[in-house]
Formats: structure tokens, sequence, C-alpha cells
């Protein structure tokens, strides 16, 4: 007898906080888009825009806006809370919390008011500021494209970016994307028209000029080269800086750009091999890319210097799963299971939940019996534990999940369905 539990659907957020690569998003990457306008809805060019994360690192990233008033802004973990900071000559400044989203561009609307006028808001009166805005067409194709990229798609996402920009021809991210997938796919010439393009629009783009200059070198044109150097220095930037890589290679990963993510990974390792961070985002990406033996040996050592790190733990244990190896399976199992275990219970159950309406209850099973080592008051794996054991024709085992599922609360979802199959078993 098969029996489909009346489980709840678990959101696409549940892969992404165990860290499996999925097509839009395994990573932890987000990105913001700031605006900063002014009371009459005008654009404030060269406002300063600072976003500190609470809590983990601590990182601090800091962005003037462009003549459109805006910010872009790649952060690594969007799992955090990030304070913001936005100051400019003559007007209050603003100071509040913001959360990204991972894998997307969350986008965020500020109007500063002129020194003089009432008083600016304070974070607990805000009613509309900071006020997120929904996406435009044009962004919602952004995304698509994004989508399109990270899943190996990249001919298909420059289709969607080439969409986005003919409903907003000054759409930043899109542009950024064009140079990248261009650059990535030897369209020289055209690499560098979307880099000069995104240079109009963003006067100091470090990701600009650093596709100009990767250009440049790939096509020998010295010219070029020399130039992306004067833009380097004149942007205060140091291309023997490992920081500088590793940025760019982050926002490079937030486009879904694996293949310029991972070469820039590397160049920041080979100037500071100890780089954490650095070692970090080359697991990400070499998990993305499914080379989970260079995967799991980067998280150890991401783990030898921060035993706490959860994109670690969790890029480990994908990684042994993937290459079949058992026993270091199980002590990244255990290990993560210790750090995060509601989040590793709950993705593995959901993973269980797809075998078992699947028909593969011994596979469902195995995965099950993981979910309560992880976390034994996962209450809907004993239902499901019930249904599989049901499957098999092992009534003892069915009766006991079944009772078992019971004793967390006899209003559960699955209430009603258990004590059916314990009076008919």
């Amino acid at each position: 007898m098969f029996i489909e539990p009346r489980t709840k659907t678990l959101t696409s957020l549940i892969v992404l906080a165990l860290g499996l690569v999925a097509p839009l998003a395994s990573q932890t990457v987000g990105r913001l888009d700031i605006r900063v306008k002014d009371q009459n809805g005008e654009a404030i060019q060269g406002a300063s825009v600072t976003l500190t994360q609470i809590g983990g690192s601590a990182t601090t990233f800091e962005r003037t806006t462009n003549k459109r008033g805006a910010a872009i802004i790649a952060v690594k973990d969007a799992t955090f809370n990030y304070s913001l900071s936005i100051s400019a000559d003559g007007f209050q400044p603003v100071e509040t919390q913001v959360k990204p989203i991972v894998s997307e561009t969350k986008r965020f609307s500020y109007e500063l008011m002129k020194f003089g006028s009432a008083p600016a808001p304070s974070p607990a009166d805000e009613t509309e500021t900071p006020r997120e805005l929904t996406n435009t067409p044009a962004e919602a194709k952004h995304n698509e494209g994004v989508e399109a990229l990270r899943s190996g798609d990249p001919e298909g996402a420059l289709a969607l970016f080439d969409e986005a920009l003919a409903l907003e021809p000054d759409l930043v991210p899109a542009h950024s994307a064009l140079a990248g997938i261009h650059l990535q796919q030897g369209r020289l010439d055209q690499a560098v028209s979307a880099a000069e393009r995104l240079l109009e629009l963003e006067p100091n783009s470090v990701r600009a000029i650093n596709i100009l200059y990767d250009a440049g070198q790939q096509k020998g044109d010295d010219k070029l080269v020399k130039r992306a150097e004067r833009l380097f220095e004149d942007a205060g930037v140091s291309l023997d800086n490992p920081a500088f890589k590793y940025n760019q290679a982050t926002d490079a990963l937030a486009l879904g750009d694996l293949q310029t993510a991972k070469g820039l990974y590397e160049q920041a390792l080979a100037l500071e091999p100890t780089l954490t961070p650095a070692q970090a985002g080359l697991a990400t990406v070499e998990h993305a890319l499914g080379n989970y033996a260079a995967a799991a040996e980067l998280a150890e050592k991401v783990l030898a210097v921060d035993s706490d790190s959860l994109r670690a733990l969790r890029i480990r244990y994908d990684s042994y799963s993937k290459l079949g190896d058992s026993a270091k399976e199980q002590e990244a199992f255990d290990q993560l299971a210790q750090h995060d275990p509601e989040t590793l219970a709950t993705q593995l159950y959901e993973q269980a939940n797809q075998l078992f309406n699947a028909g593969q209850t011994e596979q469902a099973q195995d995965l099950l019996l993981k979910v309560l080592r992880a976390d034994d008051s996962h209450v809907d794996a004993y239902f499901l534990l019930g249904l599989c054991a049901v499957n098999t024709g092992d009534i003892a085992i069915a009766k006991q999940n079944f009772e078992k599922y019971l004793s967390f609360g006899p209003t559960g979802d699955n209430a009603e369905t258990a004590r059916q199959m314990l009076q008919h078993l």
C-alpha cells in the first residue's frame, strides 16, 4: 500500500541553507541595490553608502552612489543582517538595518532630508524609509538571466540580459553580466563595448575596469591594458592586492559567473595562500562546478582555521557524500549536525519526502534515519518513517513511528492520518 503524506512543501531556501548547489543557488551571496533620493525625488549622486555585516566576520563595504543615485553591493553571505549608513553633503544621514536575499537582488529606496528640514525618522519610526521596491519588468528579466547563467546556459542568459536592457537601457547589473559573459565566451570586442557602457553608468566600476584589462591582455592590446591600469590607479586599486582579487571574485560569483570567479579566487590565493575567505569562496565555486574533491580539500583548509564555518561544514559534508567516501561523510555529517542540526534535518527531510513520493522507499528510510540523527525532535520524520514501514510491510516499526509522531502533538498536520493508520494496522 502506497500512501502519500500530506507534508508541507519546503521553500528553495532550505536547499540554500545546506549549501548544496542547485540552479539559482547554492550560494550564499546576495546583492543590494540602494537608491538614494532627495525630498523632491531627485537622485543624489556622490552619497556615501556603508554596509557592515552584523555578526560573523563583520565585513564592511563602502560605495558611492552614481548619477542615478544608485549603489550596488554584492555581499558574500546574505544570511546575515547588515547595518546600513547613508550620508551626503547637506543632508541628514540615515542609519538602519537591511537583510539581503540569497541569490537575488534586493532593492531599497531612501529619501534623505536636507539639514534644517523635519528630522529624519529613527529606524524604529520608519514607515516608508527604507522602502523595499518590487522588481521592474527589466529587473525580473535580469534575474531570469542570472538563473540561466547559474544553470549553465550562458547564451540563454545573454538573450535575457538583452531583453532586460531593451526594457531599461541603464540597468547596471545587466551590463555587468553581459560584459562578463562576452569575456568568458571569447567575444572580446563585445566584452569591451559592454564594459565601456558599464563605466559610463558607474565611472569607477572596478568590475568594468577588470574586464577591460583582461580583454586587453587576451587581445594583445597594450593600449587597452595601459588604459585599464590607469583606471585602476585612478580608482585606488592595486592589481597585486589579494583583497581586490577576492572582491572581484565575489562580485563574479554573485552574477553566477563561476569560471571568472574561480580564476580570481585562485589569483587571490596565489598572492596570499592563507586567505581564508578566498578559500571558502573557491570551495563554493568548485562545489558548484562539480569538482567535489577540490571543494572538500578547500573546505578542510577553511575549517582548520575556522571550525565553526557553516558554509565550509556544509560543502565538506555534501562533497564527501557526492564522492561516496562513507567514513569522511559520516564524520562531516556529525560535525555539521552539531553546528546546525535543524537546517540539516530539514533539508534531508525534503530529499526523503521526494524519494518517498517517487516510490524509492528504502532510500527515503536511509535519509530519514539521518534526519533523526541530526534532530530527534523532527516530528514529520517519524510520520514519514511510519509510511515507509507500511510500504515495506514492517508493521511493528510503522506503529512505533506513528505513535512517536502523535506523542509530539495529537493535532499535527498528519495526526488524523496517523490515528487511522494505527487503527487499521
